[in-house]
């Protein structure tokens, strides 16, 4: 999901990428203010790096991004979040595998 479209920011490409395990807390002003409309929001603060490029791309909750890939059911993201933090890979390392589909592209 892109919230932005330019040279920066680009959606995510086709195929298969692993999700690492939350590398440390996110800045709150990044999605407290979501918690004004589902009020029980948590752990909005943790997002998981997907291994890609410097890994700078990210699972987390909420509806902008800048080429992360983003859960919009707010009510959802607590169970979604519990599900990889409680099933890390043998390494220890990654939570998940990421499979985009499709070709990416902006709706008018």
């Amino acid at each position: 999901m892109n919230s932005v479209w330019n040279a920066d920011f680009s959606p995510m490409s086709a195929g298969e990428y692993v999700v690492l395990v939350p590398d440390a807390p996110h800045n709150k002003n990044m999605t407290r203010f979501y918690r004004n409309a589902e009020p029980g929001l948590r752990y909005d603060q943790v997002w998981f790096p997907i291994k890609t490029g410097d890994n700078s791309r990210y699972v987390h909750v909420g509806n902008l991004s800048e080429g992360c890939t983003t859960v919009l059911d707010l009510a959802a993201w607590a169970n979604i979040e519990e599900a990889p933090i409680s099933h890390r890979s043998m390494d220890g390392a990654s939570v998940a595998r990421l499979v985009v589909k499709g070709t990416p592209g902006r709706s008018k």
